[in-house]
């Protein structure tokens, strides 16, 4: 659990250089942006950062599930550019294009308590848990 933690870390750092459009590596980021923010015993928020009116957010899902990372943007109570990293690669691909645009409010009511299997849980369900949190 640790070592994905870490390797998660890493990753949202690279992607975050990525975004930022420079060469940066995990080790020149502020150590801000790859800390723990929020954790609970099913997920882990890792990034939460507004910039120009546009809430980024990035999270470690529960390792009950496929995924290993979610990131998306809210603005104006709305989720934008929604991106699983690993799991079921469609069907999260599918969920992000379904989830565009939608309110936060209405993907909460829709995920809440989705489940696969006998998880108790779901790549769906990680999502709602950490919108609820940050709608806090």
């Amino acid at each position: 659990m640790k070592l994905k933690l870490i390797l998660m870390t890493a990753l949202t750092s690279l992607s975050i250089c990525a975004l930022a459009g420079n060469d940066a590596t995990s080790s020149q980021l502020s150590r801000q942006q790859t800390e723990t923010i929020q954790k609970t015993d099913t997920y882990q928020i890792v990034q939460d950062k507004t910039v120009k009116g546009v809430r980024h957010i990035v999270a470690v899902p529960s390792n009950k599930v496929c995924s290993q990372l979610i990131e998306f943007d809210i603005k104006e109570g709305r989720i934008h550019n929604l991106v699983y990293t690993r799991g079921c690669n469609g069907n999260l691909k599918a969920i992000g294009v379904l989830l565009e645009g939608m309110t936060v409010e209405e993907a909460i009511a829709k995920l809440d308590g989705v489940e696969c299997g006998k998880r108790g849980t779901s790549c769906t369900d990680q999502l709602a848990q950490v919108l609820k949190a940050i709608s806090k």
